[in-house]
């Protein structure tokens, strides 16, 4: 009897992790691509976000006494971006990435001129939802790789810079994966919205 039962648990074992990934083939969005006209209404008032920010991160600058040099530098990369995004030649996709690399890029610098203030590194996880306005994989998870990296390779060269508070500042890596945590719950959040809208968009097309 024992004998069955061992020669029968890779079967079992392999049963269930079909199992685990037929549900997650049918929980997890499909990344299709949005319908052009969709994609391009939802990348033109990202792409005006992001603009906005490049202004705000220097305003920002100028008014926690950084100088305008340093604030247009810290503005500088997030104008690139913008504009790279918004040139009509390249990629459908790799622009969806350029734009969500900037709006990223905008939060490290406002958590930098702060002077790693705790509620500014929220912005992030706001701009974690709107990335995943593009429904595509790959600006998402860059996003979320973005946040850990940033928050451990920055928190370990520059401490203050990211973090205001000794504990933080003295375990970098520590607090970049308690702030990725989070960026994974918002991504779930994310990424159920993202199914539903699918879904909505497939019952849609099939009508």
């Amino acid at each position: 009897m024992q004998e069955t039962q061992f020669q029968n648990a890779p079967n079992k074992l392999r049963a269930t992790n079909q199992a685990i990934l037929t549900y997650l083939r049918l929980a997890l969005p499909k990344g299709r691509p949005l319908l052009d006209e969709v994609w391009r209404s939802r990348h033109t008032a990202i792409v005006i976000l992001l603009w906005l920010h490049a202004a705000g991160v220097a305003l920002f600058g100028l008014f926690t006494n950084h100088g305008i040099i340093h604030s247009l530098l810290e503005a500088g990369p997030i104008i690139a971006f913008a504009a790279l995004a918004d040139t009509e030649g390249l990629p459908r996709r790799l622009r969806s990435t350029l734009a969500s690399l900037g709006l990223l890029t905008a939060s490290a610098a406002l958590v930098h001129l702060s002077g790693g203030y705790i509620e500014l590194h929220f912005h992030f996880f706001v701009m974690v939802v709107i990335v995943a306005l593009y429904q595509d994989w790959i600006p998402f998870l860059l996003a979320i790789g973005y946040v850990v990296v940033e928050h451990g390779v920055m928190g370990v060269l520059d401490p203050t810079a990211v973090y205001n508070h000794p504990d933080a500042r003295a375990n970098p890596w520590t607090w970049a994966l308690i702030h990725g945590v989070f960026v994974v719950a918002i991504s779930i959040a994310s990424i159920v919205n993202w199914r539903f809208n699918e879904s909505a968009e497939e019952a849609l097309r099939s009508s």
